[in-house]
């Protein structure tokens, strides 16, 4: 099984999987880009991948700025899941974490462009065709908007908002904030989601996680 995590930037995606991670030890793996993916023929030239990347390229072609970052992301990252969907049954690993993957991407590709979150509804809907009961998702926020936006302006490697005054910068996590709350009730329907608050304890979102994740379903 696939457990992804996604959310606002600075959120608390990378603690509570680490956290995760030390829990289950051996039988969780997290899954780092890896090329050997990309080398992987079978999968490349499979019906899922193709119907999957045409769904996104329509998306990436709706843009007005063409960002070549987010088009190369999504095109990683669909063909990493399908890569370990299919490869999960030789592993013996119980979980596969990804504290960045496609729902991340997606809203990487509709950051500047909003117009566009009510397009990713036909790429959920691919997520849910192919890897129904296979993925289990964890949908992080930070509620208190004052303390994320320092967390990320502060953070050397998210430009994102470093250029935005304070006010500004938390309308755009607003915005943001929408997009996930859409995401994850899109994906409510076929999948498990469990919504963690990152202004509560660490140990506390642990414990809600491996126990919603234990429970059989």
């Amino acid at each position: 099984m696939i457990i992804e995590f996604f959310g606002l930037p600075g959120s608390g995606k990378t603690a509570n999987m680490k956290e995760l991670l030390r829990h289950y030890g051996a039988d969780a793996q997290q899954v780092l880009p890896d090329h050997g993916a990309l080398k992987n023929v079978r999968l490349v030239f499979s019906t899922e991948f193709f119907a999957f990347l045409r769904k996104i390229l329509g998306l990436w072609l709706r843009k007005k700025h063409k960002v070549h970052y987010d088009l190369t992301t999504l095109y990683y990252y669909s063909l990493l899941y399908l890569a370990y969907m299919k490869l999960r049954e030789e592993r013996g690993t119980r979980f596969f974490v990804l504290d960045h993957g496609l729902v991340q991407c997606l809203s990487s590709l509709a950051w500047d462009e909003p117009k566009l979150y009510e397009k990713c509804g036909a790429v959920f809907q691919h997520i849910s065709r192919y890897f129904k009961a296979e993925i289990r998702f964890v949908f992080t926020d930070y509620e208190n908007d004052d303390i994320l936006v320092k967390r990320i302006q502060t953070r050397e490697y998210d430009v994102r908002l470093k250029h935005f005054a304070p006010e500004d910068a938390k309308r755009v996590l607003q915005t943001q904030r929408l997009f996930f709350a859409q995401a994850a009730a899109a994906l409510q329907a076929d999948f498990s989601v469990l919504a963690l608050d990152s202004t509560r304890p660490l140990s506390e979102n642990t414990e809600r996680l491996c126990r919603a994740l234990d429970e059989p379903g």
